[in-house]
């Protein structure tokens, strides 16, 4: 089975065609987020596991309902993050803690049960998008839309707003936007799976408006109060 090669800086990945797959409850994850998520069903602990044996790499894909305690391919959606497993814990009670990397976006083109934990066979993801004038655009122009969005924002520190103009892949820019706003699951799966990133930048850019626009107006309700 074919394998692909992932370049991150100045480091070469070879990953796997077929992976354990590390089912998500209530989460979707992005690539460079780096989370810690406590494990505790039978199948997921084995894939985990498995994973650590071998070269760390996992599939984290989010199931479409979170309360499917063995979750089949019909419970997943089709596309998440590769990870790799920076730590793993073992609790007393039967858990175990584990910390995660998001790597790049994957595509499941086949989902599989064997050894008792699910498998997905993969294919790194691409994005719809070259450079150029109106991407840049849209780029700088979503970078000032979240700076003056973190500014209002009350539970968003401000370094956070600091952090984002060192970011210069726009689907980079994306995702950290992404991650900073109340969305819900099926929203966020919805931009993960997005492949048009000009689109995204621009849908983007209505939400920051938006969110700006409501915030604004709940200070000066606070400033009446």
């Amino acid at each position: 089975m074919t394998s692909y090669k992932l370049i991150l800086g100045d480091q070469e990945i070879e990953v796997p065609a077929r992976l354990p797959v590390l089912p998500l409850r209530d989460i979707v994850i992005f690539p460079h987020m780096v989370i810690p998520l406590v494990v505790g069903r039978a199948g997921t602990l084995l894939a985990v596991d498995n994973a650590i044996r071998a070269d760390r790499l996992i599939a984290m894909i989010t199931q479409k309902d979170q309360s499917t305690d063995e979750p089949g391919a019909a419970d997943m959606f089709r596309v998440g993050v590769l990870g790799r497993i920076v730590q793993m814990m073992k609790l007393p009670n039967g858990l175990a803690k584990v910390l995660v990397e998001g790597l790049e976006r994957v595509r499941v083109t086949r989902f599989s049960k064997g050894a008792q934990f699910l498998q997905a066979n993969i294919r790194l993801f691409e994005d719809k998008t070259t450079e150029s004038p109106a991407v840049e655009a849209a780029h700088r122009h979503l970078t000032g839309l979240f700076k003056d969005f973190v500014s209002l924002h009350r539970q968003i520190p401000d370094e956070v707003g600091l952090t984002v103009d060192q970011i210069a892949s726009p689907r980079r820019l994306c995702d950290f936007v992404i991650m900073h706003l109340n969305r819900d699951v099926q929203q966020k799966q919805r931009y993960l799976a997005t492949d048009e990133v000009y689109d995204l930048l621009f849908k983007l850019s209505g939400e920051l408006n938006r969110e700006i626009e409501i915030l604004n107006i709940e200070q000066n309700i606070a400033g009446k109060v």
